[in-house]
């Protein structure tokens, strides 16, 4: 090889080198603040989201191959929508631009269930059609069934939907539920409160603590 073309080899390593550094450093607080976020359930957080979204989508032009940097944008576009009503026309473009963003993470990483379970909620949220919505809900659960992150975001959609859903959906939500009841029983009964599926799960809670709970929330959801 000439010291020409060495010289240039180098030169395209460093600038790929560069990129790649460079498209990590943009990601560093918009993850932060995603995980801050999923964490404590903020309101009004639409501004700073959309200036994280500006610097997504320039790490993600960097590294278009990166699977959880579209589905980062997927989540940091249905942030934006925070500041409304989650079914209202206002959210609904960023709603399409976050299952724009799943889907594409999907192409780069099919077998991945925190994506489809995402995408299954977004579809709901913005009123697809009930088979568009359980072909990534059933996706979800067949690749994630112990990921605990998975295991809420199909629980959710899965009660959204109860009164539309068949038995075989119905059971295999419900061992979804028990299975989320062994590791995460405050997200697990309170889910099925907010829901009004208490009855599921109230001859399964076998600590005192997990009982107190409930009825706990049950009162609470009568007092308002």
């Amino acid at each position: 090889m000439s010291r020409s073309l060495l010289a240039l080899a180098l030169l395209v390593l460093a600038a790929y080198t560069l990129s790649f550094a460079f498209a990590d450093l943009l990601t560093v607080g918009p993850r932060d603040r995603l995980a801050t976020w999923a964490r404590n359930n903020p309101e009004s957080v639409a501004a700073q989201a959309g200036r994280d979204l500006q610097s997504l989508e320039l790490a993600h032009g960097l590294r278009p191959w990166d699977a959880d940097l579209a589905a980062d944008l997927g989540r940091m576009s249905e942030w934006i929508t925070r500041d409304g009503t989650p079914w209202s026309m206002e959210s609904s473009p960023w709603r399409r631009q976050a299952i724009g963003y799943y889907q594409t993470a999907l192409r780069l990483r099919p077998g991945w269930a925190f994506a489809w379970a995402h995408l299954a909620q977004a579809r709901l949220l913005i009123g697809f059609p009930l088979e568009e919505i359980l072909a990534p809900l059933d996706k979800a659960m067949v690749l994630g069934p112990a990921e605990p992150g998975v295991q809420r975001k199909v629980l959710w959609v899965g009660f959204s939907l109860w009164a539309r859903l068949n038995e075989d959906l119905r059971a295999r939500l419900a061992t979804v539920l028990f299975q989320t009841l062994e590791h995460q029983a405050p997200s697990a009964i309170g889910m099925a409160v907010h829901f009004n599926r208490e009855a599921l799960i109230r001859d399964a809670l076998q600590r005192e603590a997990d009982r107190a709970m409930l009825e706990r929330l049950l009162a609470a959801r009568e007092r308002h």
